[in-house]
């Protein structure tokens, strides 16, 4: 993914350059400037498109827009994470009326197994506790009605 691309560069440069190790969470904040960022350079990118890459990344035009979304996510009251890894809504819908039955495949709670995780469901079909306020609220007013 291409939002990922700039944070696994990071990786690469502390990697291959400073002996480092870090995680996603330690590089993501971490801005290199652009020779740093040519030497971190993936191997998935074409070589003629790598200098453009990473010449954007030093850009002003990107520093704004990477501040404007970070200044975003951190100013919501309640992001809605959902916690059913990579599986889409109607795959997680299918998995818990082939486990638990139709009556347990309903768009409501498949939407709960979608915000709490389906490793969290019990044994009776029914979600864990869902960590987003944001998403609870949305589960109570629907099943209030």
């Amino acid at each position: 993914m291409m939002h990922q691309a700039r944070v696994v560069t990071v990786k690469m440069y502390y990697k291959n350059k400073l002996n480092q190790k870090l995680d996603d969470k330690l590089a993501r904040p971490i801005e290199l400037n652009y020779e740093e960022y040519l030497d971190g350079k993936l191997k998935c990118c074409n070589e003629a498109a790598w200098p453009y890459l990473c010449r954007y990344w030093c850009s002003k035009v990107f520093l704004i827009k990477r501040k404007r979304g970070q200044e975003s996510l951190l100013c919501s009251d309640d992001i809605a994470q959902n916690r059913g890894g990579s599986r889409p809504f109607g795959e997680t819908r299918q998995v818990l009326g082939e486990q638990f039955g139709p009556e347990f495949a309903t768009i409501i709670s498949t939407y709960s197994v979608m915000k709490s995780g389906i490793k969290n469901v019990d044994d009776n079909g029914q979600s864990g506790a869902i960590i987003s306020r944001k998403a609870k609220n949305i589960v109570d007013d629907y099943t209030a009605k």
